[in-house]
């Protein structure tokens, strides 16, 4: 089940691939579909998230953003990305949208300018290890809303 549902009105912690990864809502976003939370790893804020469960023609999605240096902590635990991707993925169905910022991390930012495709990068490589394709790199201006230059992926399996 989807660990966003699970924590609208409390803290919800789980173990994945040897860490323990906690969200805790700090409640409505914006609109009244749209949460927000934190994310723990290890007991040490990881980053923010913001879910959009969707309305109407408006389909669901995440982001995560305003990563901690704890993303440089376990930046080379691919496998533990892999598994924290996937399990933000349970909140989506397929062809919906997980959001990354990645201003966090200049080595990635790097990559990313280089990149012909995001798929090709670090990043990359560990959303489509997750179940996500059709990667785009893009900064959306949305009125001082839009937060870092983020990729989007979209979900491709369960």
């Amino acid at each position: 089940m989807c660990i966003f549902r699970r924590a609208l009105e409390r803290r919800v912690e789980t173990g994945l691939a040897g860490h323990r990864v906690a969200v805790e809502p700090l409640g409505r976003g914006r609109f009244r579909e749209e949460w927000n939370y934190r994310v723990y790893v290890d007991g040490r804020l990881f980053c923010h998230a913001k879910y959009f469960m969707g309305r109407g023609v408006y389909r669901p999605w995440i982001e995560l953003y305003s990563f901690t240096d704890e993303w440089l902590r376990h930046r080379d635990d691919e496998e533990f990305l892999a598994s924290l991707f996937r399990m933000v993925g349970e909140c989506l169905g397929i062809g919906e949208s997980l959001f990354i910022e990645y201003v966090h991390d200049p080595l990635l930012t790097r990559e990313m300018e280089k990149a012909h495709d995001p798929g090709d990068t670090y990043l990359g490589r560990i959303l489509r290890r997750a179940g996500f394709d059709r990667l785009k790199d893009w900064y959306i201006p949305e009125g001082m809303w839009e937060g870092g230059q983020k990729i989007e992926a979209w979900r491709s399996s369960r």
